[in-house]
């Protein structure tokens, strides 16, 4: 029997029971055994055929690259290391919290993560929810020793997963490629690991490649003296100074594919790779008879090593309750998200808006947007053309994007109620600008692709646009970014360089970002175009200027920036050739002509910078090709992805559950508006649904997801469409009553007012006329255009609050019946009639969902989803209210900002 809308006491058990199981699903029996410690038998009955998934798909990709053997060990000791086996490794950036990924020690040297994601997708088919991905790499870096002839071990399993990375504490715990003996004893002891178990375990490195990058040290200006001649003159012809650092190196020359006890022979004979390779048997001590004990039987070896691995995987492992299992390896599992995916095989007509696929690709937009980079390269060169300081704008805008939490377009965002701008951190106020051409571009590309296109993969490919305008060389850009949903402006704050800076400080600020001292001063060639204010060099100027600044320029910036003279007067960086993208900014250290102290000091600090900077100012193509390659490193910081964020639609710029809030003695309350008074209903079922996720889930679930959820759960329980819907919203703090009163639609409406009113919200005229099919009546409207039946129900002077079916055919089914009445002149409101026969009106629309259910279908869920993403308070801002009317007291509002984990993008 259909469920009646209007009919509460039928609605509230179908509305609170999906949305009670959706919450509560983490704890459910289908996520397999709690138990609080690990077993081998963990999953003999939830998933008998585990280790053959994974031994498979292991083996085959083994079969098809021998070295991945390597890069599936390396994952997993990467991930136990800095808090333990759990899968945070595998977690990509999102806005709260930066990827392990990302750390200098990951960064560039991690692969692998296909292979994961393949094994996890047949595991869940399989096993739907059960397995994680901390035992799914854990019995993958078993199975690659194995494929490469090593000995296994005994696993024990059962962990779950972590819903956050530790990037600090990778960055903080796992060795590096320049360790000496002392601090691998030092790190490794940290977590448990006796000298010997950490020689054991560096025996790892029997299997797999290095790049030159980590090499070099060991090389240049001098090789270390415990190299091996012929191995030297072997990694001299291979990884060349000022060569491609991305060049690989076998471990073991003999056999860098079979897992044996060749890695320490190589250590007896100066062959170690490594810098801390090598350490192990150069240095003296008792570590040598560790290494001859191991180099002189391959049984040794192996059994140690089976050993130190068991003691390996059982570091702090997440079991029980603890943590999740993750659906995706890449990202933190929604819960409710997941649900709700997972009932929809339920609903017979489900149209679900797809969501983009995980990753960057260069080809991301071919079929969605294939003239996406047309579209940009002519709009920036217009504006290059129209003023050549726009390139160095929009690089600038790029780079103070991507540095504090990713390349997001979060920069963009204007500032709103609950957040601050980025736009106003001191390294960007007053100094940032491009904007307008970020707008044009946003808007071009808008019209030519809808609803596809990020802005932070407009702000990404205006930046390579602008270098290619100025004279430089492109570099490809992977695609597929999608854009925050609040700003970084703590993070911005904190992160960014500022003029002032020297050296150390400059090395510290990039390195937080997984730069080299090298890149850094390859990105700081960005200052070969552009200008900077007289405020950003008047300290270098006076009361006494800095000594290293050349005498002829220092005269220059005093007649440029006199002293208490205008401090937004510009000044070239490059003062030969201001607009063209060259390597004269090196030139200009050499002569002591960098216009801020932060350029200056690359030079001017004695250290191999200098060698760099020498490099750089000696043929422009040495600038040209490693800037690019930084370029494609800076693009790829901790981007969205996949579910994460949003595509925005104006680049600048809620759903909040102010609208439940009652009135107080600080604020009004939005249910009393003229658009909403004596129409809203329903208050009551979110109470309830509140008060049962408050005794499952204690101040975890906001009004504003509740909200969401339920409506939903309403449209799919009357047979209406199902949509995804990403959580992690706040609860405003205040009413929006002036803004409610001003924005919300009114019954009289005529359709170009009705246009004009979505349009501030970013809806466009197809999603306005899709959204009305759900308009609430208002009963005080009457009109003398309705026929007879109207009069009937509603005679002159009668009672207003008497109710009219917006559909009188199916008035409680969720179908395209609404615009077929439109279509006989049946709509019931003013504004719904208008949609047809209104002045400018768009009847092609109405026509199309009156006559292809499905089509509305789509666009109703499309449109829903969009509506979802309106402004969400996320992260820090707002709080979780306790009850739904009314804000926390102070006290619990504190517990809230303090105790919470919050989420800062939807997920």
């Amino acid at each position: 029997m259909r469920t009646n809308l209007g009919d509460e006491s039928s609605l509230v058990p179908l509305i609170f029971l999906s949305i009670v199981f959706i919450l509560t699903f983490d704890h459910a029996p289908s996520f397999g055994k709690t138990s609080a410690r690990l077993s081998e038998t963990f999953y003999d009955t939830t998933c008998p055929n585990l280790f053959t998934i994974v031994s498979d798909l292991v083996t085959a990709a083994f079969n098809a690259e021998a070295r991945m053997a390597a890069s599936l060990l390396r994952l997993h000791f990467h991930d136990c290391f800095p808090n333990g086996c759990d899968a945070s490794l595998l977690l990509d950036a999102t806005p709260t919290f930066q990827s392990e990924k990302n750390v200098p020690q990951n960064n560039n040297s991690l692969r692998g993560f296909d292979v994961i994601d393949q094994i996890k997708a047949a595991v869940e088919k399989a096993c739907p929810k059960t397995v994680s991905c901390a035992d799914i790499l854990t019995l993958a870096s078993l199975e690659a020793v194995v494929a490469a002839g090593g000995e296994g071990w005994p696993v024990a399993l059962g962990r779950r997963d972590s819903t956050t990375s530790a990037f600090a504490a990778a960055a903080a715990s796992l060795p590096t490629p320049d360790m000496d003996l002392p601090a691998l004893i030092q790190t490794f002891a940290k977590v448990g690991f006796s000298t010997q178990e950490m020689i054991t375990l560096s025996g790892a490195h029997t299997i797999g490649r290095a790049r030159c990058a980590s090499i070099e040290a060991r090389l240049y200006p001098k090789p270390e003296a415990d190299i091996n001649k012929s191995f030297l003159k072997t990694l001299e012809k291979n990884c060349p100074r000022n060569g491609n650092v991305s060049v690989l190196n076998n471990f073991d020359q003999a056999t860098p594919d079979l897992f044996d006890n060749a890695y320490y022979q190589n250590l007896q004979q100066g062959k170690g790779l490594l810098h801390s390779d090598q350490a192990l048997f150069s240095t003296q001590g008792s570590n040598v008879a560790t290494v001859n004990l191991l180099a002189s039987a391959s049984g040794n070896f192996l059994g140690d090593f089976a050993s130190a691995m068991i003691k390996l995987d059982d570091i702090s492992p997440l079991t029980g309750k603890q943590g999740q299992i993750r659906l995706n390896c890449r990202t933190q599992t929604c819960l409710a998200v997941l649900l709700l995916l997972s009932a929809a095989a339920t609903v017979a007509e489900c149209q679900i808006a797809p969501f983009p696929p995980l990753g960057l690709s260069e080809t991301f937009y071919d079929t969605t947007c294939p003239n996406l980079f047309t579209i940009v390269s002519d709009l920036v060169t217009a504006a290059f053309n129209a003023e050549a300081r726009m390139a160095a704008s929009l690089l600038r805008l790029h780079f103070h994007d991507c540095f504090p939490n990713g390349c997001d377009a979060s920069l963009l965002l204007d500032a709103t109620p609950t957040f601050q701008s980025e736009k106003n951190v001191p390294q960007n106020n007053n100094s940032l600008r491009g904007f307008d051409v970020i707008d044009q571009i946003k808007a071009a590309v808008e019209k030519a692709c809808p609803k596809t296109v990020s802005c932070a993969d407009i702000l990404t490919l205006a930046s390579l646009e602008a270098v290619v305008a100025a004279g430089g060389e492109g570099w490809p850009v992977a695609l597929g970014r999608r854009d925050s949903t609040t700003s970084a402006f703590a993070a911005a704050a904190a992160s960014l360089p500022t003029p002032d800076m020297d050296l150390p400080a400059l090395i510290q600020t990039f390195a937080k970002v997984g730069f080299s001292t090298q890149e850094m001063i390859t990105l700081s060639g960005a200052h070969t175009i552009g200008r900077a204010r007289c405020a950003s060099i008047e300290a270098r100027l006076y009361p006494k200027p800095e000594a290293d600044i050349n005498k002829s320029f220092l005269k220059t910036l005093e007649k440029n920036c006199p002293r208490n003279g205008n401090v937004s007067v510009l000044n070239n960086f490059d003062q030969a050739t201001p607009d063209l993208f060259d390597n004269a900014y090196y030139q200009n250290l050499q002569q002591g002509k960098g216009l801020l102290h932060s350029d200056q000091a690359l030079f001017s600090t004695q250290g191999s910078n200098v060698a760099t900077v020498n490099l750089l100012a000696s043929a422009s193509g040495n600038f040209l090709g490693d800037f690019a390659s930084a370029m494609i490193k800076l693009d790829d910081i901790s981007p969205l992805t996949g579910k994460q964020g949003q595509i925005r639609l104006n680049c600048h710029t809620g759903c909040d559950a102010s609208v439940l809030l009652d009135a107080s003695s600080a604020f009004g309350t939005e249910k009393t508006v003229p658009q909403n008074i004596n129409s809203l209903r329903g208050f009551e079922v979110i109470d309830q649904i509140k008060a049962q996720v408050e005794k499952e889930c204690p101040n975890t679930v906001s009004c504003a997801d509740i909200l969401t959820l339920a409506s939903l759960v309403a449209v799919v329980e009357v047979k209406g469409p199902f949509w995804p819907v990403a959580l992690g919203r706040r609860d405003s703090t205040t009413t929006a009553v002036k803004a409610a009163s001003a924005t919300l639609p009114t019954p009289d409406l005529s359709f170009y007012e009705l246009v004009q009113n979505f349009k501030r919200v970013n809806f466009t005229i197809e999603e306005m006329i899709t959204l009305s099919a759900v308009y609430i009546p208002y009963p005080t409207r009457t009109s003398t255009r309705r026929t007879y039946t109207l009069e009937a129900n509603c005679p002159l002077n009668g009672n207003a609050s008497v109710l009219n079916d917006f559909d009188p055919v199916t008035p409680d089914l969720f179908d395209n019946q609404y615009y077929k009445n439109l279509q006989q002149r049946k709509g019931l409101l003013h504004s719904d009639q208008e949609l047809l026969n209104g002045v400018g009106a768009n009847p092609a629309t109405v026509n199309l969902f009156a006559n292809a259910s499905l089509t509305f279908f789509h666009d109703f869920a499309e449109a829903m989803i969009k509506m979802d993403n309106l402004s969400p308070i996320t992260g820090e801002y707002g709080e979780i209210r306790l009850n739904c009317h009314r804000v926390n007291s102070p006290a619990i509002r504190e517990m809230d900002s303090t105790d919470i984990d919050p989420l800062i993008a939807l997920q």
